[in-house]
């Protein structure tokens, strides 16, 4: 299997192709110290076809986004930077031997009493360590029975928006049709929930609340 850094580097070769130039190194705390050996083969399958072009993906909606989020284009310049720089180091962690166990698992089709273990560690790794996911934001109290959104940035929330918009020209879903279906599914701050609407109504989508 090839060496993370080679995949890094295709992503970032692939990124200039939109005219992202990469300023950092996306190597670094993510970087793999160990590959289970049962699946080193699925890895490679799932790092080339489900990884790279989806961190494409997401790169390629959020410049699309750039173009018609005044919060992102306007002043400050920093904040346009930013963005850029989190949407080329979207998903990082999915790099980590800890989410490796996605490429073991079966969105269609049935699994392991031991692949759905693994594969709730990893989703639950992977909305830890990543801030576009509105579970990043969950306060839950000690006994697991009140969950209260905080209030999640907007650069954050754009993210999030551009992964949406990522996936579906990733996995073949329409994300003018998902949104409505799936959007009430998450908590967010009530400010958050404001610029969400915000961001989608540029994007033709309105929704209810």
């Amino acid at each position: 299997m090839k060496h993370l850094h080679n995949y890094l580097n295709d992503f970032t070769e692939q990124a200039q192709a939109l005219g992202v130039t990469c300023p950092f190194s996306l190597l670094g705390k993510f970087e793999e110290s160990f590959i289970a050996p049962e699946i080193g083969d699925k890895l490679d399958e799932y790092y080339r076809k489900t990884v790279i072009p989806h961190k494409l993906a997401v790169l390629e909606s959020g410049l699309e986004l750039m173009q018609v989020l005044p919060a992102l284009y306007q002043r400050p310049l920093s904040l346009s930077r930013d963005f850029v720089h989190r949407l080329l180091g979207h998903d990082l962690s999915k790099f980590s031997d800890n989410e490796q166990w996605y490429a073991d698992y079966r969105f269609k089709g049935e699994n392991t009493e031991s692949a759905e273990e693994l594969f709730k560690f990893a989703w639950f790794h992977h909305k830890k360590h990543n801030d576009h996911h509105p579970e990043y934001w969950y306060s839950v109290s000690r006994d697991g029975k009140e969950v209260i959104p905080m209030e999640m940035p907007y650069i954050c929330l754009a993210e999030m928006v551009a992964d949406w918009m990522g996936a579906g020209k990733t996995y073949g879903t329409d994300f003018k049709e998902w949104v409505p279906k799936n959007i009430n599914s998450f908590l967010f701050h009530p400010r958050s929930w404001m610029f969400l609407k915000e961001i989608l109504t540029y994007q033709g989508i309105e929704v209810e609340g």
